[in-house]
């Protein structure tokens, strides 16, 4: 599992114990079942950032915060719409195209085009991937 997912999951169940939830009546209000929940608190598998946003919230906190960053208010969206724009950047000022930053993501390069777009959703998974091609922190992006 990666980390970042990693720290979320654990933080997830975490702050759900803390306030007393069972795993069904967390995910009630957010339209999981109690598997599902499960599941995300096991390994957040394929967590995508608005789905995390999401759980932050009503945990009554921030993703940045969850896995150890500062609160922040960023909405899913412009959590994926920054970190388009940073990646864009950085590749233009570092000379690679697309091709060459998928390689070093170990990616296709239409995973790049669309993460670059800003206008898909981005897992958890991915932020990761990207900070560390980068070589920046995931928190960074969140």
């Amino acid at each position: 599992m990666a980390e970042l997912a990693k720290l979320f999951a654990e933080e997830m169940r975490i702050r759900r114990d803390n306030l007393g939830l069972t795993q069904e009546a967390f995910g009630v209000p957010l339209g999981l079942d109690r598997s599902a929940v499960s599941r995300i608190e096991k390994s957040a598998p394929n967590l995508s950032i608005s789905k995390a946003v999401l759980i932050a919230s009503a945990l009554k906190t921030s993703v940045s915060e969850m896995v150890g960053g500062e609160r922040s208010d960023k909405t899913a969206q412009q959590i994926t719409e920054g970190m388009a724009t940073r990646i864009r950047k950085w590749r233009a000022e570092n000379g690679l195209n697309q091709r060459e930053l998928a390689e070093k993501v170990e990616v296709d390069r239409n995973r790049v085009s669309v993460v670059e777009s800003g206008r898909k959703n981005v897992t958890l998974e991915t932020i990761e991937r990207f900070a560390n091609a980068l070589g920046i922190s995931p928190l960074e992006f969140l």
